[in-house]
């Protein structure tokens, strides 16, 4: 939306100059042809905001926070799109959950929800590659099985 403001700068009445493309006319009120003209220009612009945040509840004294939550936008690099996640690490109720959620579609691509004593194999607790590696190949023998 575009809007035009004339102020008389002699007594400061505010008027409209018309469509005409005539820059002389003079103010109705004071017939000064001093004048300031103010335009204002806006445009629409839609912005796709992500944003995720974390929280970490640490007793003192305790080296590793009793409770982490992580809830909010994450990029998945594997399917190159926007997801939405939560995550529940409660070491004091040993509890772990976690849900990953197409953004567009609502479909849940992925929800657990389990002691966090059994929750294992993941992030840091990951083996080393050639562990993974021998564990690749025991998995891939059992599926053939």
């Amino acid at each position: 939306m575009n809007k035009r403001i004339v102020n008389c700068v002699d007594c400061g009445y505010e008027f409209d100059e018309g469509n005409n493309g005539n820059n002389q006319v003079p103010c109705p009120k004071c017939a000064s042809l001093k004048k300031q003209v103010q335009l204002f220009v806006s445009e629409n612009v839609f912005l796709n905001i992500k944003e995720c945040v974390g929280l970490k509840f640490k007793k003192q004294g305790q080296k590793r926070p009793s409770k982490e939550l992580i809830s909010g936008d994450e990029y998945f690099k594997k399917e190159n799109r926007w997801i939405s996640k939560e995550r529940i690490i409660d070491r004091e109720n040993d509890r772990y959950y976690e849900k990953a959620q197409d953004t567009e579609t609502g479909f849940v691509l992925h929800e657990c929800d389990e002691p966090l004593s059994e929750h294992t194999g993941h992030g840091s607790d990951k083996k080393n590659s050639n562990d993974r590696k021998s564990l690749y190949k025991i998995n891939m023998d059992c599926q053939r099985d």
